[in-house]
């Protein structure tokens, strides 16, 4: 199943095979963009819960720093309380790396979550842990 943004700010495809679903965070978001986000998730929660533990992949490399950490914060609660136990993260550079890293884990809600610089990297990270 793929969810793609009216507004052109994300996408989110589930890859029910891996248990993985994939995130692609486009531009500078306001809070009207996250409502429309975290709607594409209500519309694969119960798709998600039947796939009992799951694990997100986010290219993050187009994304630009928004004012959304409270929004961040309470979605990644909803993941974690919806069986997502994995996160890798893809960055466009590792200067970014090491400036988000540490907001990545404090709005990680206890999902173990992991910072790459490609695609590849991330998704070797989740088959490591089990998303195969």
């Amino acid at each position: 199943m793929k969810i793609i943004d009216e507004g052109g700010k994300f996408e989110l495809e589930l890859v029910s095979s891996k248990r993985i679903i994939r995130e692609k965070l486009i531009g500078r978001w306001n809070k009207a963009d996250f409502e429309r986000f975290n709607s594409a998730y209500d519309k694969l929660a119960g798709e998600l819960r039947k796939l009992g533990n799951w694990a997100k992949l986010c290219d993050m490399t187009q994304y630009k720093i928004s004012a959304i950490n409270d929004e961040v914060k309470q979605h990644a609660k909803w993941m974690h309380d919806n069986g997502c136990t994995h996160n890798a993260t893809i960055l466009p550079s590792e200067m970014i790396i090491k400036l988000m890293v540490g907001n990545l884990q404090k709005a990680s809600g206890g999902i173990i979550t992991g910072t790459f610089k490609s695609v590849a990297e991330g998704e070797k990270f989740l088959e490591e842990n089990g998303f195969k």
